[in-house]
Order: C-alpha cells, then structure tokens, then sequence
C-alpha cells in the first residue's frame, strides 16, 4: 500500500492531508511559501497525490443543477430585459456575493454579483436586503466596457 502522506520539505515531518501541512509551513517561519507549494503540487502530480478537497455539488432541490451563469453573450444586441426570479446567497465560498435567477424570454441564467459592484449597489437600492424580493423586471444594457449593467435602479 503507498503511502498518501505528505511532508514538510523543511522538517520531514509526516501530514495526512494538505490543509495541515499549509497550516505547518506557515507556522514554520518558512520565508518562501510559493517554493513549498510548488514543491508539493509537483510531488502530487508526480505520485498522483489528492491534495486538496473538492466540495460537493450544489443542487437546487430537483436533482438537477442550476441554469448557467449569465454572460454577455447571452444578451442579444447591446440590450434585454431580465426577469429576476428570485435570489440567492451561495453556499460556502463563491465568487459571487449574490446569485439571481433570472430569464431571458425562456431561457434561464444565474446571474453573480459581487458586493462591491455598481449593479450590486443599483440593485440593492432598488429590492432592498431580502433576497425574497428579488423579483421582477430588470433593464440591462452592455457597456463600451462589454460588461452588463443595470440601466436606472
């Protein structure tokens, strides 16, 4: 049977799982951390060494996955209409701060937004903190940036 463990390149000491090494190393007063994760992600890929957790999928209660996430390829022409189905804060760590399903004529999309972002902000003023009221029709354009955004709150 091979041996999974990981080990410290400084110290030789033995760890089960990666998140425990990192832990170590940065404890370790080791002055170049990049090295020590190149180092281990190379000997992982070498000896076929999982080293990091995958989280579990997501599902919406259906037993399917949810509509894909909106781009600006989605929009036909420089503007649409989407209609805002409903929103929600995603699970464990995530890009985006909000996900909102919305629909464009029949076609569904999650749509993330950041905090932080201009539509965020447009939107937030307009349906207020409870994601339960994230519903109906949202004006959007795209931006000399090409990127969407809200037009009006």
């Amino acid at each position: 049977m091979r041996d999974e463990s990981l080990d410290c390149y400084w110290c030789g000491q033995r760890f089960d799982d990666f998140k425990e090494l990192a832990f170590h190393v940065q404890n370790h007063g080791v002055e170049n951390f990049d090295e020590a994760i190149r180092h281990y992600t190379a000997k992982a890929a070498r000896e076929d060494v999982n080293i990091m957790a995958i989280p579990a999928p997501q599902s919406n209660g259906k037993g399917g996955s949810f509509a894909p996430f909106l781009k600006r390829e989605h929009i036909k022409g420089d503007k649409a209409t989407l209609n805002f189905i409903g929103a929600r804060i995603p699970n464990g760590k995530s890009f985006s701060d909000l996900y909102v399903d919305v629909k464009i004529g029949r076609e569904a999309f999650t749509w993330g937004l950041k905090a932080d972002s201009r539509n965020y902000a447009a939107l937030f003023k307009r349906f207020g903190s409870n994601e339960k009221k994230w519903t109906g029709a949202v004006k959007v354009e795209i931006a000399q940036d090409k990127f969407i955004n809200v037009v009006g709150s």
